[in-house]
């Protein structure tokens, strides 16, 4: 399957599209407008706005796809993931039964909806934790219920899956980027983040999208269009999780270094950035003092808290941070994942970190866009390490390490007869990789609720 030119930008363009929502829907928010009534007349004025620019570039996508039969090695991932795609959706339409995703993600939206606006709620310190991916289901609360929100997660981690491809296919090749884009989607934690109102997906698609974007402004002679693309993106990938910021530090130190001539262009991509990270964490400030309540209280010392560095329940998680923990933290975020999550199965983190930490620096000769893929990943895996050892926050880096995972194994099979036994192989970990998925639903007898929603419709026909 091949691409035109205005298919392979919508990994960029629809994230682009869910800042303006969520800074719309802040600004709804602030002025105690966020009813149904006013984000349905947003979106329609949005829609309404958008549809001349929008169709003639849709149409012209549909007319550059092209098909390519012959193409097994693009063909085979996707029939692959196809089957995972369905169990996903069936989840997204089962009602919700995840802690955190009922017990803020979702229940601070609807405090809001039924106060048609923000709110400090000092007695619930969750909904501190209230920011850009909470907004967008705050709009699918609005319109349809909790079922909107879920499926909405859903169509986060199809797209976060979309990047994946967008990426591999720029830095790669085609078939390195559908390979990485199978590897992501059927990792059990994003087959299990795709069916609940969590938030960690969405964040990996946010910062897929800002490197994305940040490496075809280094591939397309520094054109700022893309550059401003990459300052939203990352403005709102830290509005989504301030942690997710680690996977942006190589590219801002690349972008202070190269734009040390040009303080004019530097300071309007600090001011997108600002613009779209800043307002999440300046409410939360307004109401406490911290702009990271509960975390951080040693610095800001928000009479609301202990004044102390709360670090959560992270020493919970994970191995430690030793050098010789860290030489076995690969191993074990593999293997041994229950240590990284409550109940997350072994294997739930998927297979690919083994392959491209750090056997991917045998890509750097090839482009340079390797060695900024690697240094992202590597950097972000440190800080993670050092931080909070959560798997779900590793899933924010899993777009990166699936695509350095499979452009290292087809690195080194460049002769025929040892791609085909590739390809075989790959499938082979594919399917296995998916395996433990049904186990992270642990908390109720049926792992996939087909009966459930079976149930519900007889309820609905009668």
């Amino acid at each position: 399957m091949r691409f035109g030119v205005e298919t392979d930008l919508a990994p960029v363009t629809i994230p682009l599209g869910f800042v303006f929502l969520a800074l719309g829907g802040f600004v709804l928010g602030a002025r105690h407008w966020l009813t149904p009534l006013s984000i349905g007349i947003f979106l329609l004025c949005l829609t309404i706005a958008g549809i001349y620019h929008a169709v003639q570039p849709l149409l012209r996508s549909f007319a550059a796809l092209r098909l390519s039969v012959a193409g097994s090695s693009i063909q085979l991932p996707l029939l692959l993931i196809a089957p995972v795609i369905f169990l996903n959706l069936v989840w997204a339409v089962a009602p919700e039964i995840q802690f955190d995703a009922n017990n803020y993600h979702l229940a601070v939206s609807k405090i809001y909806l039924r106060n048609h606006g923000f709110i400090d709620l000092p007695y619930f310190f969750h909904s501190y934790f209230y920011h850009f991916v909470e907004m967008l289901f705050t709009f699918g609360l609005a319109l349809r219920g909790a079922a909107a929100a879920k499926l909405l997660s859903f169509a986060f981690s199809l797209i976060a899956a979309a990047a994946v491809f967008s990426l591999g296919r720029l830095v790669f090749d085609e078939r390195t980027g559908i390979w990485a884009a199978a590897f992501f989607y059927t990792t059990p934690l994003t087959s299990w983040l795709s069916g609940t109102a969590y938030i960690d997906h969405a964040v990996a698609m946010l910062l897929t999208a800002t490197l994305i974007a940040f490496l075809r402004w280094h591939h397309d002679n520094e054109k700022t269009g893309w550059l401003y693309a990459a300052s939203l993106l990352a403005g709102a990938t830290v509005a989504a999780k301030m942690n997710a910021g680690f996977g942006l530090l190589v590219m801002f130190v690349f972008v202070l270094w190269r734009l040390r001539t040009r303080p004019r262009t530097l300071a309007a991509c600090a001011v997108l950035a600002l613009a779209v990270a800043m307002p999440w964490y300046a409410l939360t400030y307004l109401w406490t003092g911290n702009p990271v309540l509960p975390m951080l209280n040693g610095i800001f010392k928000s009479p609301l808290w202990d004044i102390q560095n709360t670090v959560m329940d992270a020493n919970s998680y994970g191995i430690g941070a030793s050098p010789a923990a860290l030489l076995r933290l690969p191993f074990n975020l593999t293997w041994n994942t229950i240590r990284f999550g409550p109940a997350t199965p072994r294997g739930g983190a998927g297979i690919m970190l083994l392959f491209a930490i750090p056997f991917a620096i045998a890509l750097f000769a090839r482009k340079k866009s390797s060695a900024i893929l690697f240094a992202t990943a590597t950097l972000y895996f440190l800080f993670w390490a050092v931080s909070f050892q959560n798997a779900r926050y590793y899933v924010h880096i899993l777009p990166i390490v699936c695509v350095l995972g499979v452009a290292t194994i087809f690195h080194f099979s460049k002769v025929g007869w040892t791609g085909v036994i590739n390809r075989i192989c790959c499938a082979t970990v594919l399917v296995l990789q998916f395996a433990p998925a049904p186990i992270m639903f642990w908390n109720i007898p049926d792992r996939f609720p087909c009966q459930r929603l079976s149930a519900s419709k007889r309820v609905r026909n009668s």
